[in-house]
């Protein structure tokens, strides 16, 4: 009996130590268990899960120790059959390693997650579905209910008292090489790719992660900061930060995020700047404006499709502008911007090789013209990344904008224009100015516009009166040391059909008129033309010189047709008075301007001179054989016919008091004789 209860204790004790090296083994050994034989059931479990096919083509793998490993390979999430790619989510190699010892306290620690080439197609069809919502979640009123009545949720007092801040730990997190792919109802490919990826969360600190990558084929890197699992337990709040570089373009994004209502409304702090605007021309395929040195910040509050964005400032050179927006999306994305600004310079907004209105470069022209020859396949390649113009109809149709700017300050180089008020509206693709008031010193400016850009032509409108404007802010301009001057008016009242904004004057019926009464203009060799030749050359240029007095011209428009009612410039020895059209529709300018000694002169030429061509090519010439033979006479017959013309006609005043007053407007535009033109 003895030897019997002997081999039992002994082989008892042997077993024992059996499990316990095995124990050991399993704790201390990282030794591995190749599950792949169960990948059948498993497959299967998880595309009953899902409702979509899951494939495992390569392995799965658990390597036990305190910290074991979980190794996952070859895995594939496919789509249903109406969806174009046969894949939803692809993945190469997957690797968790968990600590055992925190799960026996209910926490979860991990090691090291690492993932690598993970390549996820979103897709969304014209219908409305989509691939990444595998099963529905919604429940019945009932069963909402039930549920309700048999949970509640734990109150902050009960999550603190079973909840620490190391609850959640991940001491190494990499990603490798995750493209994400969406696919649009239109069949237009949107690509991001997460070439690297690192992230740490740790006990009482912030989860980081910082990341590099291409979106379509722009550079980014990201880094982004969540608050701890501590503050989060007991605040039930998570603060965030990103900041994002990205078409050498600073995007940063913080807040305090309230995560019981962030589903409901999400506040963030928002920041954009980068050294030029067109840096994003490429990404956005929008023709943007080459604003330097811009910055804009907002305390961004989200809704369900509806974003407040206050406290806006935006900033580009010595501008700001100070304010609130509402962005609300629907069918279209509808936007009210209302601004204030302390100053606005005009220099911030002008730009040499840009235009508001999308005018093609002559270079882009060429270009165009050279694609023309081009075969058809070449032609379509080099069509795909066209970049839209601000006032394109495709991207008109998306908007409908209402912008109110009040400016305290409107300068102009080192010209104060005045206080300033724009009011404009983008509605159902067309774009009107509905108000821009300056108030100039001693004068105004005002202008109301309204068009349709489109492939059909609609009603426009230009409706634009200024008056004592001071020429001498435009001149300085490009020439900041000229003291060239004078206050210009001017009234214009159109109305036409167009498609574009350059077709209302194409197009358009009404009048054109301006006056200026210019100072510190030389007339020059302007007067050698029509006063006694004989004098002017053997005088002295400074004792000869005059100036121009004003320049005056009533147009009317008609179909795109300038014909002058009143057109004359006027110096203090002649007045040049002009006849014929400017024709906006065939881009022709066809004038005649003819010369008029302000008393008779011996020996003047006063040749008429002929201006023909287009407005991107004018030439100048005399008349033809008529005309010159008839300056030839006059010339000739001048000792004769002067004296005559002392006798029986009166000067025209020096100063041009006769004819420079001339009021502009829709009034009296057929009775207005000025005295030395026909």
């Amino acid at each position: 009996m003895k030897t019997l209860f002997r081999w039992l204790f002994r082989t008892f004790f042997a077993l024992l130590l059996c499990v316990i090296i095995f124990v050991i083994a399993v704790t201390f050994l990282q030794i591995p268990v190749n599950l792949t034989r169960f990948k059948t059931p498993i497959e299967d479990l998880a595309s009953k899960a899902l409702k979509q096919p899951v494939r495992i083509d390569d392995s799965i793998i658990i390597s036990t120790s305190l910290k074991p490993v979980f190794t996952l390979r070859g895995l594939r999430v496919e789509n249903t059959d109406k969806f174009t790619e046969k894949n939803f989510v692809s993945l190469d190699l997957a690797r968790v390693q968990l600590e055992l010892l925190p799960l026996l306290q209910k926490k979860v620690h991990i090691a090291e997650i690492h993932v690598t080439e993970l390549d996820i197609n979103l897709e969304e069809l014209e219908n409305g579905d989509v691939n990444w919502i595998f099963a529905s979640t919604e429940k019945t009123p009932s069963e909402a209910t039930e549920k309700n009545d048999q949970e509640s949720e734990p109150t902050a007092s009960d999550k603190k008292a079973k909840l620490t801040s190391d609850m959640l730990v991940v001491r190494k997190l990499t990603f490798d090489n995750i493209i994400v792919n969406y696919i649009s109802p239109e069949a237009k490919l949107s690509r991001f790719e997460l070439t690297k990826c690192n992230g740490i969360m740790l006990p009482g600190e912030p989860m980081k992660m910082d990341a590099s990558g291409m979106l379509q084929s722009f550079p980014y890197n990201l880094d982004l900061t969540i608050s701890s699992l501590e503050e989060f337990l007991l605040n039930n709040r998570s603060g965030l930060e990103l900041n994002i570089e990205l078409a050498e373009t600073l995007l940063n994004f913080k807040g305090d995020v309230n995560l019981e209502k962030a589903h409901q409304e999400l506040v963030m702090e928002a920041a954009i700047s980068g050294e030029n605007l067109n840096s994003l021309d490429n990404l956005l395929l929008l023709d943007l404006p080459p604003m330097k040195a811009y910055g804009v910040e907002a305390r961004v509050r989200l809704k369900k499709g509806v974003a407040e964005l206050e406290n806006l400032a935006v900033k580009t050179g010595s501008s700001s502008l100070n304010g609130t927006a509402h962005i609300k999306k629907g069918d279209k994305v509808e936007v009210a911007l209302n601004l204030q600004s302390p100053m606005i310079q005009l220099d911030d907004f002008v730009f040499d090789d840009w235009s508001w209105i999308g005018e093609e470069k002559k270079e882009e022209q060429d270009v165009t013209k050279e694609q023309e020859k081009q075969p058809e396949e070449e032609k379509a390649g080099a069509g795909e990344e066209k970049k839209l113009g601000l006032l394109d109809p495709e991207v008109l149709a998306q908007l409908d904008v209402k912008l109110d700017v009040q400016a305290d300050a409107v300068l102009s180089g080192n010209d104060e224009l005045g206080k300033g008020t724009l009011e404009a509206t983008l509605l159902d693709g067309r774009l009107a100015v509905d108000k821009l008031d300056i108030s100039i010193p001693g004068g105004l400016i005002l202008m109301k516009a309204s068009v349709k850009p489109g492939k059909q032509q609609s009603d426009a409108s230009l409706d634009v009166e200024i008056e004592n404007f001071d020429i001498g802010i435009l001149v300085r301009r490009s020439k900041p040391e000229a003291k060239m001057g004078g206050l210009v008016n001017l009234d214009i009242d159109l109305k036409s059909v167009a498609t574009s904004v350059d077709q209302i004057l194409a197009n358009g019926n009404g009048y054109f008129d301006f006056s200026g009464e210019l100072n510190n203009i030389a007339a020059g060799i302007i007067d050698l033309w029509a006063v006694n030749l004989i004098t002017a050359v053997v005088s002295s240029t400074e004792e000869q010189q005059s100036e121009i007095n004003c320049a005056v011209g009533r147009w009317s428009v008609v179909d795109g047709k300038l014909v002058p009612d009143v057109f004359f410039i006027d110096t203090s020895k002649i007045r040049i008075c002009g006849d014929g059209e400017v024709d906006f529709k065939n881009n022709r300018v066809d004038i005649t301007v003819s010369p008029t000694p302000k008393r008779p002169e011996f020996f003047n030429l006063a040749t008429p001179v002929e201006i023909h061509g287009t407005l991107d090519d004018i030439k100048f010439g005399v008349g033809g054989v008529t005309s010159v033979i008839g300056t030839a006479v006059k010339f000739i017959a001048s000792p004769v016919t002067t004296p005559i013309k002392r006798l029986v006609k009166t000067n025209i005043p020096e100063d041009g008091s006769d004819a420079c007053q001339v009021i502009l407007g829709p009034e009296n535009r057929t009775e207005i004789k000025i005295d030395g033109c026909k």
